[in-house]
């Protein structure tokens, strides 16, 4: 079961930890299982990688979203970059490894963490994006509690780093039940804004027309970004970020 505990601000709102599916360490064979991509050997490519830039600065985390951006380790043959030239052009000068996996939730995120993928490292910025996964198999309030027990752990674990928390993505071409889940969740993991050295950012408003419908252009799947998309994440993301890494 997950060690860490979800922080008294929110604890009226949340399941206790140990109550809560999503906060339950566990390997992805989901997508090894699938023919999308060996998520164990990608597991050991940031290892090795984590290695090789003990001095990185910024680390992103997350699930197929981030991962098929671009970035090292490489996406894999069936996950090409949709924006490597972006990611360069972006975050290149901070040295930075990308660790997200397609397919995962909250639970394979502490998994990896609990498994090497921080161990030695101290960047000065890590960004989280997890969540939609989830929208599927837990409630609102266990996604939220999952999310929480992934930024304690990164707090525990990189006590110096500034964590940059961004939320859930809007998916679905109109606001569906999934994507009310979503917001709720956002709603509720926004207060970990206010802890020292964690930022809460929601990004829906540059992804969706004024009426809540989904930007299709930016989106080709409905959840999925393309380049596009991409481009909108990096303008809306790039100001805070910049502001952290000149933070103290």
């Amino acid at each position: 079961m997950c060690k860490v505990v979800c922080d008294s601000l929110l604890s009226e709102d949340l399941p206790p930890v140990f109550e809560n599916p999503a906060c339950i360490p566990m390997q992805n064979d989901g997508p090894t299982e699938a023919g999308s991509f060996d998520w164990m050997a990608r597991h050991r490519a940031v290892l090795e990688v984590a290695r090789e830039r003990r001095d990185t600065k910024l680390i992103l985390i997350g699930d197929s979203i981030t991962h098929g951006w671009g970035g090292v380790p490489e996406p894999g043959p069936q996950w090409k970059g949709t924006a490597p030239q972006l990611w360069d052009e972006c975050f290149e000068k901070w040295k930075p490894i990308n660790m997200g996996f397609g397919w995962d939730q909250t639970g394979h995120v502490l998994w990896r963490f609990q498994n090497g993928a921080l161990d030695g490292l101290s960047p000065k910025v890590a960004v989280v994006l997890i969540g939609t996964n989830n929208t599927m198999h837990h409630t609102a309030e266990q996604i939220a509690g999952g999310i929480v027990a992934v930024v304690d752990d990164l707090e525990r674990r990189l006590p110096t780093a500034h964590v940059l928390l961004l939320g859930i993505l809007p998916r679905d071409k109109t606001v569906t039940e999934s994507r009310e889940k979503n917001n709720r969740v956002n709603q509720l993991v926004s207060d970990l804004g206010l802890r020292d050295r964690v930022t809460f950012l929601d990004m829906t408003k540059n992804f969706t027309h004024e009426d809540g419908r989904l930007r299709t252009e930016l989106f080709p799947d409905d959840l999925h970004l393309n380049e596009d998309g991409y481009e909108v994440w990096a303008k809306s993301m790039m100001p805070t970020l910049n502001r952290l890494m000149s933070a103290e």
